[in-house]
């Protein structure tokens, strides 16, 4: 009799070990595998040109405005825009995203939440994240989100050629915009690409 409720009662430690694991696995798979993207897009490149028109978000997860449907809205058209013009000016355009969260799947998500599909992503760190640090310190601007910045780069080779190291040369910060308000208010007629 004692020797079946031992194995009763191993028996039920067993079985709850087994659960608790499993479950303590789901919780670490989660959160640290929670994200796959899956794309076959690419940067689209027009022609044989070596210049190209940069959108660059910067946002963050946690930021009340960088919620908003009238930011993805914005942002949205302003993509479109900068999309026709740099087609029309045989320039090629890339989408940049950027996240001050410091944890990296939230500022991940994030960006993909949002309309616009970015060609380039990076998150995590926070303010010292490698991204921001290159659009918050080399190129001064104040630490807030949202912002948009538009930037025009010059490569050393045509971005259709097959190198591999494609250095930028220049890099020209064209307009920069901080805040809800000012972002939802970008013409672009105003400014010279």
């Amino acid at each position: 009799m004692k020797k079946n409720k031992f194995y009763s009662v191993a028996l039920g430690i067993g079985i709850f070990a087994i659960c608790f694991f499993a479950a303590y696995s789901l919780k670490i798979y989660s959160l640290n595998f929670d994200i796959i993207i899956s794309s076959q897009e690419e940067v689209k490149r027009t022609e044989n040109s070596k210049e190209e028109i940069v959108l660059t978000y910067i946002g963050s997860s946690t930021c009340v405005y960088c919620r908003s449907p009238k930011l993805d809205s914005a942002l949205n058209s302003v993509a479109s825009e900068l999309e026709e013009i740099s087609s029309n000016q045989k320039l090629n355009f890339n989408k940049v995203g950027l996240t001050r969260d410091r944890n990296k799947v939230s500022g991940i998500k994030h960006l993909l939440g949002l309309k616009v599909s970015f060609d380039e992503i990076s998150s995590g760190n926070s303010w010292r994240n490698l991204g921001l640090n290159h659009y918050t310190n080399v190129h001064e601007a104040i630490y807030a989100t949202p912002q948009i910045l538009l930037s025009k780069r010059t490569y050393a080779d045509s971005l259709l050629s097959n190198r591999i190291w494609n250095p930028v040369v220049k890099e020209k910060i064209l307009a920069r915009y901080v805040g809800l308000d000012k972002i939802t208010e970008i013409n672009l007629s105003k400014i010279s690409f």
